[in-house]
């Protein structure tokens, strides 16, 4: 048993052919239907999907700056995304650690805020690439919702019901 929507690219003449021929029955859902009916979704993926969500909830909570971060939990293709921004400002950040750690002043508020900033401030410019990257992907998501959304729909003749041969003849007469 095959489930399709009845998209004027799933309904192919040779495809129906080659289903009778190896004895694939063929279901064949009315148009404009399957976001409701959606049998596959409740019978078989159902159970998947919760998981799926489970996992990806835990995936996407958002990294707080108390939390401690492991770098090797990180996506290493970030670090190619980091912009030259970011590396100087780390640089920048440590000589300027360095130098104040180098006047030898006993510890001091100032000494502890400019320690605590720094670390802020790379942890801020971190969370903004690791954004910018999923704004990009989410943006590529929703461009290809758009193409399937604005693709041609044809219902064949007004029907919702043929029976195969009647299939098979529509299929043959489009040749």
């Amino acid at each position: 048993l095959l489930v399709l929507d009845s998209h004027s690219s799933h309904i192919i003449g040779r495809f129906i052919v080659f289903c009778r021929e190896h004895n694939i029955e063929l279901l064949i859902l009315p148009p404009h239907t399957s976001y409701i009916l959606q049998p596959l979704d409740i019978s078989c993926f159902s159970p998947l999907k919760v998981e799926q969500r489970l996992g990806f909830n835990q995936i996407q909570t958002p990294l707080l700056i108390n939390n401690l971060v492991n770098i090797d939990a990180l996506d290493k293709s970030l670090l190619d995304l980091l912009p030259p921004e970011a590396t100087e400002l780390h640089i920048v950040n440590l000589v300027f650690l360095s130098r104040l750690d180098s006047l030898q002043l006993p510890k001091t508020p100032i000494k502890r805020y400019a320690k605590r900033v720094t670390r802020q401030l790379e942890l801020r410019c971190s969370d903004v690439v690791i954004r910018k990257t999923y704004i990009k992907k989410l943006e590529s998501a929703l461009r290809d919702t758009k193409v399937r959304r604005n693709t041609k729909r044809v219902a064949l003749e007004g029907k919702f019901i043929y029976t195969t041969n009647e299939v098979i003849e529509i299929t043959q007469k489009a040749k």
